[in-house]
């Protein structure tokens, strides 16, 4: 559990929990244990984990305790309970509760587990930057954001805030979920090469086969030669999956993702040539993932048949296929993003059937202020300003894309340091986040996975969320929140709809009734859901049924949702009683 306080007045959205677990540390180095009995009584806690004795203290704080909180039976799901709690706690920071920099317990989860095995925390081993020690690790703000340095560990004079705290992706809350990526084939399709033979500490886990290593810029494709000159590939690949914890590097966000690459062209006259023959290499290969950094101002059609069938046909490990889930940035321009709207190929598409055109995940880029990045985040500059010489790469946007990444500023550890461009980086992150919740649920279809992702998106930087989708201009569906997409399930997709399938539901007296527009096409898996989210009950439905009848008798007033999915679709319907 994390606990978060904002400047300012206090309400219960500054303070949040990810289960019933509490981490203090004490301003005495060493309380004894009367101390930490009547700490428990005070706050009816139960004690789950006390450090060493012996350990070094070098903060004048205790190290981290770990308490499990007892809700009181008239609080069940402790709205209200635990924020006052927390408040309770932080109002007694002066003379007993040492305030710390946000605690993070590493979670042990053994290698090539299967999701759903129980993780079980590491008491022997506590971290406060996400449980990692890679040099490079501090540069990567979308991990952790307290930590993002503005000036690559050269101190700023005069001194600059390193941003909005909370202004990351939340990977470190899906790690802590035992989340690794494990098996998920991750494809880049970008330019330049990749070094798959010179030994590196950062993917000695990765088992580099080198017919999924492909150079597509000439016709046919030949595989790829091993290069340490590397490109904007290699960059993608040591945020996606370098090696955690190594002392080394880049912490990559899911390091047990298996990677393979597809070089296309940085030419403008052939990269559409080589991005066709990339995407065909592709579905050949049968990834689960492509992040690419193709990014034109003009849509190709023969492209979009080519990733129209990525839709259709990607991974064929269910029923009626999966699809290939396509990560794609909107680009950068060199103008103000307020004299461009200019919407990115193939990042602007949205799942149209009847037009045949596929579903791509289109990334914004977003900057540690929680905005939409107006230039590279360099030095010691300050917050955007329009207009400003000094940033020079604004990100592309429009409601039309999916989520926002926050990717702008980060630092390229693969050859030398130096700042990796945006349109790279977004796209890594999102699919490094893609490859953890496929990880944990192989089973998802691209449709579903792009309905977790907009639907888990925080609404930050200020900006108007508006539709039916609930997008803004500038950052789509918001901020890409790991935790929250492997926690919550889309609300906003309108998915079955474009299938053409459900029409309507019709409320009787002791019933729901489910209206199809034509027999359905294939299975639904159904669930009752009340407003907490606490199932009801589950349904089946069967292929070939036009209507599906859902007995009410025994439920009592109030709202609730229905949750259908197939292997294509997922729709979140709100009813009541």
């Amino acid at each position: 559990m994390n606990i978060s306080t904002t400047t300012g007045s206090y309400s219960s959205n500054n303070w949040y929990t990810l289960d019933d677990k509490i981490l203090v540390n004490f301003s005495t180095a060493y309380p004894d244990s009367l101390a930490i009995d009547s700490f428990m009584n005070k706050y009816s806690l139960s004690l789950l984990y006390e450090p060493l004795d012996s350990l070094p203290i070098t903060t004048g704080c205790s190290y981290t305790y770990i308490f499990k909180y007892n809700l009181p039976s008239n609080q069940p799901n402790g709205f209200m309970y635990v924020p006052e709690l927390l408040q309770d706690m932080f109002e007694d920071s002066s003379n007993v509760v040492c305030v710390v920099s946000p605690n993070v317990v590493n979670i042990r989860r053994t290698m090539a587990t299967n999701a759903g095995v129980p993780f079980e925390p590491n008491p022997e081993v506590t971290y406060d930057v996400c449980g990692v020690n890679d040099a490079y690790a501090q540069h990567q703000w979308f991990l952790h954001n307290d930590f993002y340095d503005t000036n690559n560990g050269i101190p700023c004079s005069p001194p600059i805030a390193p941003g909005t705290v909370g202004a990351d992706a939340h990977i470190c809350e899906c790690w802590n979920q035992g989340l690794t990526g494990n098996g998920i084939k991750v494809c880049t399709i970008a330019t330049g090469d990749v070094d798959f033979v010179t030994p590196n500490n950062d993917y000695v886990n990765q088992p580099f086969d080198p017919s999924t290593m492909w150079d597509c810029t000439v016709q046919p494709c030949v595989p790829l030669v091993s290069n340490p000159a590397t490109g904007a590939a290699m960059s993608m690949w040591s945020y996606i999956a370098a090696l955690r914890n190594n002392n080394f590097g880049t912490a990559g966000i899911a390091e047990e993702c298996i990677l393979s690459h597809i070089k296309i062209s940085d030419n403008i006259f052939l990269a559409d040539a080589s991005m066709i023959r990339a995407l065909q290499k592709a579905l050949e290969m049968d990834v689960d993932v492509i992040a690419t950094d193709y990014v034109s101002p003009v849509s190709n059609g023969s492209i979009k048949e080519e990733l129209y069938k990525h839709y259709q046909l990607g991974r064929p490990m269910h029923p009626g296929a999966l699809g290939t889930v396509i990560i794609a940035a909107s680009g950068h321009t060199e103008t103000n993003p307020t004299g461009t709207t200019m919407s990115h190929f193939p990042a602007c598409f949205n799942l149209d059937i009847n037009n045949k055109e596929p579903e791509v995940i289109g990334v914004i880029a977003s900057n540690v202020y929680d905005k939409l990045e107006s230039g590279w985040q360099g030095g010691c500059q300050t917050p955007y300003v329009p207009n400003n010489t000094y940033y020079s790469y604004p990100a592309n946007y429009g409601s039309q894309y999916d989520v926002a990444s926050p990717a702008a500023g980060c630092y390229d550890a693969t050859v030398q340091s130096g700042i990796t461009p945006q349109d790279v980086t977004q796209v890594a992150v999102v699919a490094g986040v893609v490859a953890l919740l496929l990880g944990d649920n192989p089973y998802l279809s691209s449709i579903q996975i792009r309905d977790q992702i907009r639907s888990g998106a925080d609404k930050v930087g200020g900006y108007n969320y508006t539709g039916p989708l609930q997008h803004s201009t500038e950052f789509a569906a918001g901020r890409i929140n790991c935790m929250n997409s492997y926690l919550g399930w889309a609300l906003h997709s309108n998915s079955l709809t474009q299938t053409d399938d459900l029409v309507k539901i019709a409320t009787y007296s002791n019933s729901w009734e489910l209206l199809f527009k034509k027999q359905t096409a294939e299975d639904y898996d159904g669930l009752l859901l009340d407003m907490s989210g606490n199932l009801i009950k589950k349904m089946k439905i069967p292929k070939g049924v036009q209507n599906y009848g859902i007995s009410n008798i025994e439920i009592s007033t109030g709202i609730y949702f229905i949750k259908l999915q197939s292997s294509k679709s997922s729709v979140v319907l709100k009813i009541s009683k």
